[in-house]
């Protein structure tokens, strides 16, 4: 399901177990911008029909952090739109690049302290396993994206992950900051 926000952006909702999440369609005069592909079946279930339903083509995906509810979709999105540039940020990279990686070191470090998630979860992570897929194009913040009438500022707001990333339309005084705010 596809809402509109304000104009040019965009919520797409989706369900990860019993709560919603979202993805963000944003707009411009010339080119559009996936903010964000969701966990493994979540482009197919959602993001696709969605887009579809627009009648959008996103030129970008950017990722806006490591986490798997926010990259797990990726290989599914390049699939569908192979000239897409898939953008992320570079101290993530690692993590987006690689499921091994995101696993043992981002989701797994502390098990050799003596915690640790539970095996379900460890499960479902293997659930959401997808093959490797490089960014095209590596944010640090600062950057600005170009839509046509409307230039997005991406953000380095580090803290969830050491290269979180958001945007910042200063035109409308919008940002979009997924997990960085609790």
């Amino acid at each position: 399901m596809m809402e509109a926000l304000c104009p040019g952006v965009q919520a797409i909702r989706s369900e990860l177990g019993d709560r919603w999440f979202f993805q963000y369609l944003l707009t411009g005069t010339q080119r559009s911008l996936l903010v964000d592909t969701g966990m493994k079946d979540t482009p197919e279930r959602v993001i696709l029909p969605a887009l579809k339903q627009a009648g959008v083509v996103p030129e970008w995906a950017l990722i806006t952090h490591a986490d798997l509810d926010h990259l797990a979709g990726n290989p599914a999105i390049k699939s569908a739109f192979p000239s897409l540039t898939l953008l992320g940020p570079e101290a993530d990279a690692r993590w987006i690049e690689s499921c091994d990686a995101i696993h043992r070191e981002r989701y797994g470090w502390y098990a050799a302290e003596g915690i640790d998630y539970p095996p379900e979860l460890h499960q479902a992570i293997r659930d959401n396993w997808i093959p490797d897929t490089p960014l095209d194009r590596k944010l640090r913040g600062g950057e600005t994206l170009d839509l046509g009438g409307v230039v997005w500022r991406v953000l380095a707001i580090p803290g969830h992950t050491p290269g979180h990333l958001g945007l910042y339309d200063p035109s409308s005084r919008v940002a979009i900051i997924t997990d960085a705010l609790n």
